[in-house]
């Protein structure tokens, strides 16, 4: 046999031993963790987040209080300072004080040993670690000792700079020895799961409270917030940065207003990027909402919701916009063209002259734009209401010994 085709063949067993090891030790994992639903009836669950606002921590605090309604006992770990702090005290949830950078540092083994002493304080009997920084600091503090879910909220090699992306991948495949379960939003999150040979993932898709994202009407809104009512008003909500994609959209925006008359773009949320879009935006009808606690009445006033992410691993702005009956425009990443159906569009991601085509053509057209919000609540309701999810993660706690 050539020695090339042995070497193949070696690196070929060798994967499907590892394989199989790493299937053994989920199975026995899986059943801790479903053991852990069977023997007790309360159980002390502790999520674990870095970030204190916008998606991922109102993806927490919704997740521990629909938890805690059920009778089990919900702590958080995660900033002190925060959005998320405030919305936890107000819901009598414990938060224990875990202040951490968003990126790994010098500062990140100070940050698992903090969270370690959190967790052997606690002693919680599930740890559910969110997006990266909490997904690193919380496997390297436990180490499978505690059953582990873990919730990327997007991948964290998605973000990072092109010379950290195979350590971030190689660490990922480490770590995956000591999670349970891996929670993907989106079927992007679960394929770039697969590519990276992690076993313990599950698709469990988003949701969104339609009890609190209801229409509105689209007049007194804008009354409430000052805006002109023949306006057509364009909205993106979301962090001010490069993922989310604002500065790049501007470009397109610009096309926009010199072939549209009486249009206005509204940046909902705060972030690094701020400085540099208020300099490119000089000259436009742009306008900056930094301060927003409650989108509401901004989904309520706008005519259509742009969605320009360069990635995703499954936004929950789009759910809530259709909540509110208003249709989305933007690119096709975190499963948004899954998630929107009929009631908006999606283009391939980076595609920049379709994002403009389609968003000018409903800018342009509010006919089109009416018909296609006929039905957009009833539809969000029907296939992404968050009790249902909170519902399913539950059932994958208690019941994934036997998936």
């Amino acid at each position: 046999m050539p020695v090339g085709a042995s070497r193949s063949t070696g690196i070929v067993q060798e994967s499907r031993v590892k394989a199989s090891l790493m299937r053994r030790y989920f199975c026995a994992n899986s059943n801790k963790l479903s053991g852990v639903f069977r023997r007790e009836r309360r159980v002390k669950i502790m999520h674990v987040t870095q970030p204190g606002s916008a998606g991922v921590a109102r993806v927490v605090l919704e997740l521990a209080t629909w938890q805690a309604a059920q009778g089990h006992e919900v702590t958080v770990a995660g900033p002190s300072d925060s959005w998320l702090a405030a919305e936890l005290k107000a819901r009598e949830i414990v938060l224990h004080h875990w202040n951490a950078r968003r990126g790994p540092g010098l500062s990140t083994w100070r940050e698992v040993r903090e969270l370690q002493r959190i967790i052997q304080t606690e002693t919680p009997s599930i740890l559910h670690l969110h997006s990266t920084k909490a997904g690193l600091a919380g496997r390297l503090a436990v180490k499978g000792r505690t059953p582990t879910i873990y919730q990327p909220h997007a991948w964290g090699d998605w973000a990072a700079p092109a010379s950290w992306r195979f350590l971030v991948r190689r660490w990922e495949r480490t770590a995956s020895r000591w999670t349970c379960l891996t929670l993907c939003l989106s079927r992007d999150e679960l394929a770039h799961s697969d590519s990276l040979s992690i076993s313990s993932s599950r698709l469990v898709r988003n949701g969104v409270d339609a009890t609190k994202f209801q229409p509105r009407d689209r007049r007194d809104a804008r009354e409430r917030l000052g805006i002109k009512s023949d306006a057509r008003m364009v909205l993106c909500v979301g962090r001010l940065t490069k993922q989310k994609g604002q500065i790049d959209f501007l470009e397109i925006w610009k096309q926009i207003e010199e072939e549209t008359p009486n249009v206005l773009l509204v940046l909902l949320g705060q972030g690094p990027d701020k400085r540099v879009l208020e300099a490119s935006s000089d000259g436009y009808t742009v306008r900056f909402v930094t301060d927003c606690e409650d989108p509401r009445d901004w989904y309520a006033a706008c005519d259509i919701v742009v969605a320009p992410s360069h990635w995703e691993g499954a936004a929950l702005v789009p759910l809530e916009a259709l909540a509110m009956g208003r249709t989305i425009v933007g690119y096709d990443v975190g499963d948004l063209g899954h998630i929107i159906s009929i009631h908006g569009v999606a283009v391939p991601a980076g595609m920049k002259e379709l994002l403009h085509h389609e968003l000018r053509r409903v800018v342009t057209d509010p006919a089109l734009q009416a018909q296609r919000e006929i039905g957009a609540t009833d539809h969000v309701r029907r296939t992404h209401q968050s009790t249902d999810r909170f519902d399913e993660i539950t059932n994958l706690y208690t019941n994934f010994a036997g998936k």
